[in-house]
């Protein structure tokens, strides 16, 4: 009887080792976000979304897996774009307008050719802008790629804070002025030990080949040089923004400890001014754990401070990019006022594109959260060599595409890290002890029948 129970373990052992897959399913993963691209082609990208980083076991984002409608695991890449985007600089040539007249739009003004290059000449008889204004025009006939912002060099008499505004337009013939924006608030604060500078004006981006800048203000200064920041779209990270709670340390005031509970990549910080003549130096530290240790991300003077031209700004700190999930906001040093209001802050973070070969049917599925696959990678490298020399992806954009998360496996598959594989080698283990057992018996039972023939 034994020997027959010992055989039937056996043979449902083998069966289960031999029906044991190793590729991954679909409920050894916690969560799931459903695909449905509603077209068709050999591949798909999408930007992965913010509820991922914050439900996988792995930084890296090895735990994640794509599945078509019949559970089968279909060939993807996640990749990340860790070029920072750094805005291209131009001089641009400039004229300046000094003048009583307050009709800027009566300016006369006319322009030769010079070997080959536009130059400016302004008519002596000639009286543009406001008594507290200074005009200039910009020639920006050289300046390539898509324009973002003005940043002025500028010179005061004397050291000292300011507080002015300045105002932009675009033209073609000297005539016609267009895209016209609401004026920006710039400042110079003269603060113990240096000088804080608000010099960038935002611009409309046109083909027009002047751009007139008029500075408004009793304390205006003497520009020096003009810069036009430029940067190509399709180079540009696409950044996105989450809101966190920040907690203060009982045993350091000015330290504020920030759980973002993510593996988001993090690249700039804004902390909420909300009081005017606010000014404040502070850096932001990132730790993969509360406990540290702490690296040093970055660090700004912020400010908000109010004038009669307007409330200048400046809230942000760009950072080096990190993916630990938490920072540490530090104060550093004392009257601020933000000891006792912050309490929240601003992170923006750039998701990862996920790009998946579309096998099979759909909808298809992004798995996510297992502690079993967070040590190693799924790799298709050839796969995608092979494909992008046949066609491009189709890019899904927005979230149009996408459903809310859904559970799978639920949120212990975030902790336990048994695998199938694990499962298996379990399988073969008790499968050789059994066999080994019969071997034995079997062995035995030889013996028994020897030694008896022999008596």
């Amino acid at each position: 009887m034994i020997k027959l129970l010992l055989l039937g373990l056996t043979i449902a052992l083998t069966s289960a080792v031999w029906g044991e897959e190793l590729a991954p399913k679909p409920l050894d993963f916690a969560y799931a976000i459903d695909i449905d691209p509603k077209a068709t082609d050999t591949a798909f990208r999408l930007q992965i979304p913010h509820s991922v980083y914050a439900n996988v076991a792995s930084p890296k984002l090895n735990d994640i897996r794509v599945f078509n409608r019949g559970g089968e695991t279909l060939p993807f890449e996640v990749s990340y774009n860790s070029a920072i985007e750094t805005a291209q600089a131009t001089i641009v040539p400039f004229v300046a307008l000094q003048s009583k007249d307050k009709n800027l739009e009566q300016l006369q003004l006319f322009y030769q050719e010079e070997d080959g290059k536009r130059q400016f000449s302004v008519s002596p008889e000639v009286i543009a802008g406001a008594a507290d204004s200074t005009t200039y025009i910009l020639n920006m006939k050289d300046v390539s790629g898509t324009r973002e912002q003005l940043e002025l060099d500028w010179q005061f008499d004397k050291p000292g804070s300011y507080f002015f505004s300045a105002s932009v337009d675009a033209s073609d013939d000297l005539q016609d002025w267009s895209f016209k924006q609401n004026p920006s608030a710039l400042a110079q604060l003269a603060l113990p030990g240096e000088t804080m500078l608000h010099n960038r004006v935002a611009i409309k981006h046109c083909d027009c080949i002047y751009y007139r800048l008029v500075l408004t203000g009793e304390d205006r200064p003497t520009l020096k040089e003009i810069r036009v920041l430029t940067s190509a779209t399709e180079s540009k990270q696409t950044k996105k923004s989450a809101a966190v709670s920040a907690v203060k340390q009982p045993d350091s005031p000015r330290d504020f400890i920030v759980d973002t509970a993510n593996f988001a990549v993090k690249s700039a910080v804004r902390i909420p001014l909300t009081q005017n003549n606010t000014i404040a130096q502070v850096a932001v530290y990132s730790a993969a754990t509360v406990d540290g240790p702490w690296q040093r991300r970055g660090e700004s003077s912020l400010y908000r401070v109010q004038s009669d031209t307007g409330v200048q700004v400046k809230d942000s700190i760009e950072m080096q990019p990190t993916n630990d999930r938490f920072l540490k906001i530090a104060l550093q040093s004392e009257g601020s006022g933000l000891e006792a209001s912050l309490a929240e802050i601003e992170y923006d973070w750039v998701p990862h594109n996920l790009t998946f070969v579309a096998r099979g049917d759909g909808p298809y599925r992004l798995a996510f959260g297992s502690a079993a696959y967070s040590d190693t990678r799924a790799e298709y490298g050839t796969v995608f060599a092979q494909l992008y020399k046949q066609s491009k992806p189709t890019v899904l954009r927005g979230d149009s595409a996408l459903s809310a998360k859904k559970q799978l496996g639920g949120p212990s598959k975030l902790h336990s890290a048994t695998t199938p594989q694990d499962t298996r080698w379990l399988l073969w283990l008790a499968l050789s002890l059994a066999s080994a057992l019969l071997l034995w018996m079997a062995w035995s039972t030889w013996q028994s029948a020897a030694t008896g023939r022999s008596e």
